[in-house]
């Protein structure tokens, strides 16, 4: 029999509908329509029926041309939110849009239309700082920093009443892989809007922004940043979620402001941070930089790790950020960690629980509750497992020494103090059936 071991991480699965997935790729864009419907006409199409709790709603059509350039024909590919009324409302507007002449229909005669809806006496967020040259090299991948590589993310993010983003995940990259979803998403704490409002009120809402890190010349890189440590990676000890606390701005904590520095720091022989110098700080004036600058005492490098991948000095671009959350006191919960080592598959083999075996069990399912304790080390209790009564769990926790989390995130928040829940699987191949005797 052959064990198979898996520590399960979140699935999100999207339902497509069969329209959907039929459609074709449609090239027309927002600006190829000439005509367009008018402010006060999108207003008026906001279905009534609306909860007073949805500002906002987008449908994507695809539709035909008519002799005079205008859509006709159309069904529903998307809608958000589903079943209030916007699929209906948009169908309505569709006589009050037409195609740019000389913009030829695609093969087919089909095209896209995106109606986007929003409810009377709302406005959007809007930009107040966006980030500059300097923050995206703060957070630009090592290895596409080394070669001039750039790339482009689209990271979606709630915006908070205060105009504050949060809850962010990239949702696309290019290239995929070369880490510039994760480094667009450390760049948002960075990031300050004008809050969208409902009726002059401050309402928290929702935002999807494109991030473009350009290419450039590798010359303009100096000698330096062939030895850019990654910030995420390669960290013997980081400051904790208490370490952090403790620094938090006395001016930053009555009003609960959050707070994002950049630092550029020299890794000494001794793992060491030194010479940091403050890259960003947002807000200025709140002591942010200088509480930064304290907590890079706590960091130390794996140097015989670090200094093979390096030539010359080694230095890190160091996000810091402080979130008002961490005042509340309470255990923060980690959302997707990062493991710096599991389990191998041999370690589990060798404690597949005996019951299970003797009762012919060959799937179990264990969800380990643990702590992060220095050095990513995990401290667990079992929370559940599947099916009761094989020591499924009893085998998890057997498991749980071999963990290792990465000790600081791309955002710039710690990970030692933290709560991480462990889903782990373990399936045992049934033998193969015996040959039959000749």
């Amino acid at each position: 029999m052959g064990l198979k071991f898996e520590v399960m991480a979140g699935v999100a699965v999207s339902v497509v509908s069969a329209a959907a997935a039929g459609a074709q790729v449609l090239p027309f864009a927002a600006a190829d329509w000439e005509v367009q419907p008018s402010q006060a006409e999108l207003l008026a199409a906001w279905p009534a029926s609306t909860p007073t709790s949805i500002y906002e709603g987008k449908v994507q059509l695809e539709c035909g041309l008519d002799s005079a350039r205008r859509p006709n024909a159309c069904r529903v590919i998307d809608e958000y939110p589903l079943d209030l009324g916007f699929a209906a409302a948009a169908l309505s507007l569709v006589g009050k849009y037409e195609i740019k002449a000389g913009k030829a229909p695609p093969s087919g005669g089909r095209v896209a239309l995106s109606v986007s809806l929003q409810a009377p006496g709302y406005t959007r967020v809007e930009w107040l700082r966006k980030p500059t040259r300097a923050d995206l090299q703060a957070v630009w991948p090592v290895e596409a920093w080394k070669h001039g590589q750039g790339g482009w993310s689209a990271v979606s993010c709630k915006v908070s009443e205060a105009g504050m983003l949060f809850a962010c995940a990239a949702d696309a990259e290019k290239p995929a892989g070369a880490g510039f979803g994760a480094a667009a998403v450390a760049l948002t704490p960075q990031f300050k809007m004008k809050p969208a409002t409902f009726r002059g009120v401050p309402v928290a809402s929702s935002v999807r922004i494109p991030i473009v890190f350009p290419n450039f010349s590798p010359s303009m890189v100096n000698a330096a940043s062939a030895s850019l440590m990654d910030a995420t990676d390669f960290w013997l000890s980081a400051p904790s979620y208490a370490d952090v606390f403790a620094a938090y701005p006395a001016k930053a904590r009555n009003p609960r402001v959050d707070g994002h520095v950049t630092l550029n720091c020299v890794v000494a022989k001794d793992g060491l941070l030194k010479q940091c110098a403050t890259i960003t700080e947002a807000p200025s004036g709140m002591g942010f930089a200088e509480a930064a600058k304290r907590l890079s005492k706590h960091f130390v490098a794996d140097m015989p790790t670090v200094r093979p991948r390096a030539t010359g000095e080694i230095w890190v671009h160091l996000p810091i950020a402080f979130l008002s959350g961490m005042l509340d006191g309470q255990t923060p919960i980690l959302e997707g960690p990062a493991w710096s080592q599991l389990p191998t598959a041999e370690q589990a083999g060798e404690i597949y629980p005996d019951a299970a075996d003797k009762a012919g069990v060959l799937t179990g399912r264990a969800v380990l509750s643990c702590r992060v304790l220095a050095e990513g080390k995990v401290d667990c209790g079992v929370r559940t497992e599947e099916p009761a009564g094989y020591d499924f769990g009893d085998a998890a926790m057997r498991l749980a020494p071999n963990f290792r989390l990465k000790i600081w995130t791309a955002s710039g928040t710690p990970v030692i103090g933290s709560a991480v829940a462990i889903p782990i699987r373990f399936n045992m191949d049934a033998p193969p059936p015996a040959a039959a005797k000749p």
